[in-house]
């Protein structure tokens, strides 16, 4: 496909043929940074930075997190009752006391961490009290935690790790994430048009989450595998906030890589008719089941893009 033609297609569209034409021999990177407008790049920068910040606060947390815990195991520390006070009841199996008179007496060993009262009577909700073997060796426990995770943040130091804030929705038209604005996969119309003017969409169906690498000379590495995900068929909201997710195919040793049968896609098209992201990941799954594409390339400095930087790709399809 020539330059010029490939240049009127949208990042995503470009990367998804490439990956289809290229030889699965092929070693080089799927795509570069000239394949991407200044305002992706601009928006990746963004994405990373966001991340980095977010990041930066989660491990000034956990210190504070782990300097309390080990306050709390050093008797001689002015901090260390301060430290204790709030592990001593375990509020993880609470118990609920109802009708209660006002001279009911707490249990022994439990203490009362909540109360109140209605048409329906007295109430009260107890936590059994630990003992101080049973504090420290909490304490013991999360401080080995924080130090893990601490220990993480520091190998990997300069890897930031980012999941585009654009998601799509998933195969029952579920929201990955809250922001429910943004995507819409199940509108055909609306994904095409923001294949062309949605920088956002174009990163989200095109890296998906990627690895960010800090250099010394201030550009960024991009690093990432441009593969198919399986397709969910459910996501179920469970009462706790979290979600069971299922999958269309499953395998324990790589569910990612199964194959579509001409009968499951006959059976399954009017679930990824109205969906060119999923029809796509059909097509891929079912043409090339084992195909991966390695993404590696350096972002530019910001403000050191020329006038007639890419607008939209100055490579060749393959």
């Amino acid at each position: 496909m020539s330059d010029g033609l490939a240049s009127l297609l949208p990042l995503n569209a470009r990367m998804f043929l490439r990956h289809l034409m290229r030889d699965e021999e092929e070693e080089g990177s799927l795509m570069t940074a000239e394949d991407l407008s200044p305002s992706q790049i601009d928006l990746l920068y963004k994405e990373i930075e966001k991340k980095e910040r977010e990041n930066t606060l989660k491990e000034e947390s956990i210190k504070e997190a782990l300097y309390q815990t080990q306050e709390g195991l050093d008797p001689s520390s002015p901090l260390y009752e301060k430290a204790r006070v709030r592990f001593r009841t375990d509020n993880e199996n609470l118990i609920r006391q109802d009708n209660l008179g006002s001279e009911d007496p707490v249990p022994e060993g439990y203490a009362i961490v909540g109360s109140g009262g209605g048409k329906s009577g007295n109430y009260r909700t107890i936590a059994r009290l630990r003992s101080e073997d049973e504090i420290d060796n909490l304490l013991i426990s999360k401080s080995n935690n924080y130090m893990d995770q601490l220990d993480s943040f520091e190998r990997t130091r300069g890897k930031t790790s980012v999941v585009p804030a654009a998601q799509t929705l998933d195969f029952t038209g579920q929201p990955v994430t809250e922001d429910k604005s943004k995507i819409n996969q199940f509108n055909f119309l609306k994904s095409l048009k923001d294949s062309f003017v949605s920088d956002d969409y174009n990163i989200a169906t095109t890296l998906g989450q990627f690895n960010a690498f800090r250099n010394k000379d201030g550009t960024i590495a991009i690093k990432d595998e441009y593969n198919f995900n399986p397709v969910r068929l459910g996501n179920t909201l469970r009462s706790d906030g979290s979600r069971e997710i299922e999958y269309y195919e499953k395998d324990e040793e790589d569910e990612t890589r199964l194959p579509f049968s001409f009968l499951d896609v006959m059976r399954d098209s009017p679930g990824f008719i109205p969906s060119p992201e999923i029809a796509a990941n059909y097509l891929a799954r079912t043409m090339f089941p084992d195909k991966k594409s390695p993404v590696e390339f350096t972002l530019p400095k910001r403000h050191s893009l020329p006038d007639d930087y890419s607008s939209g790709g100055k490579l060749s399809l393959i």
